[in-house]
């Protein structure tokens, strides 16, 4: 059980939490943002866990990503997987470009 007492809760602070930014961002209901989202921190995520990146980047794969991708209406179900797979190849193209750097 959670006992938090008289403690305020505030918001978390983006500097330390820069994975934030991009996630609200991508639950507003724009079109397919967070379909975007979703499948550029798993490709992120992939590349952390198989050390081909820093976790440090996996916010900014993600940012990155979401900024490039287009984000169509989610009007039909083909229009969902075709933003997935485009945003995870996009993914990948950013995880190679900043894995690179990190090594």
């Amino acid at each position: 059980r959670l006992n938090l007492g008289a403690r305020p809760l505030r918001a978390p602070a983006e500097t330390t939490f820069p994975g934030l930014g991009p996630a609200r961002e991508g639950l507003w209901p724009v079109g397919t943002a967070p379909v975007v989202l979703n499948a550029a921190n798993e490709i992120a995520v992939a590349a952390f866990l198989d050390n081909r990146l820093q976790f440090g980047h996996i916010a900014a794969v993600v940012d990155e990503t979401l900024s490039r991708a287009e984000t169509p209406p989610m009007d039909h179900l083909d229009t969902v997987l075709t933003v997935d797979a485009a945003s995870r190849e996009l993914a990948r193209e950013v995880v190679k470009r900043l894995g690179d750097r990190s090594a």
